[in-house]
């Protein structure tokens, strides 16, 4: 019955979120997401244990790798290469503790996030072009454009680019530039929905909504 399987559901996700309290993630994909589903396991099962363990993989793990000239955080020792996948996971570990993580963590991560936006994601060329266009005009009636659109990217009647994310860029000698122009849909979509706005409630598409997990018979 229904119970039966919310049982087998909440065990489930309890084994995979022990699995990585324990794991030593070392890529920055991979840390970056261990913040994020750490996060959501303590809110869902209500245990905080683990969300203690996302703050301290967030602490120690994550924020070292911060390289302040680029506004992003480094991938590799060398060149900082990122994919739209990368860029979406680490959104969701500064969203994470941005909005369920301490105190001062979410101070950190709330400076970090803009900064880290507009270079990772609009200085880097991911976004290739303006999405403006796409918007209808009742909401730039009533919303200033850079609601909607960086003022920094380009139109795309001037590149001759759709307003797509690009499938690699790269920081290296202190600029970025696009290594792979390729739009590849399944990366896209993942930053696209990684990159959640929070509305006047508090809900995202992103995280567990409040009000189900409440709900939610342990």
């Amino acid at each position: 019955g229904d119970e039966e399987e919310r049982a087998n559901a909440l065990t489930l996700a309890r084994e995979h979120a022990d699995a990585l309290k324990q794991g030593e993630a070392t890529e920055i994909e991979d840390i970056a997401l261990t913040v994020y589903a750490l996060t959501e396991a303590g809110r869902l099962l209500a245990e905080p244990g683990y969300g203690e363990a996302a703050a301290t993989v967030f602490r120690d793990r994550l924020l070292p790798l911060w390289n302040d000239a680029a506004s992003a955080f480094r991938s590799g020792e060398e060149s900082t290469i990122y994919t739209p996948r990368l860029a979406g996971a680490i959104a969701a570990a500064l969203d994470a503790m941005r909005w369920h993580g301490p105190e001062d963590l979410s101070a950190r991560a709330n400076a970090l996030f803009p900064r880290f936006f507009e270079n990772a994601v609009i200085r880097s060329g991911l976004m290739q072009a303006s999405p403006l266009p796409l918007v209808a005009a009742p909401y730039l009636n009533s919303e200033p454009a850079e609601h909607f659109a960086h003022p920094v990217l380009p139109r795309a009647e001037r590149t001759g680019t759709a307003p797509v994310f690009a499938s690699e860029a790269v920081y290296a000698d202190g600029g970025w530039s696009v290594s792979d122009p390729t739009f590849r849909t399944a990366d896209a979509l993942f930053l696209a929905n990684m990159l959640a706005i929070r509305s006047d409630d508090g809900r995202t598409d992103t995280f567990l909504d409040e009000a189900l997990i409440a709900g939610l018979g342990r």
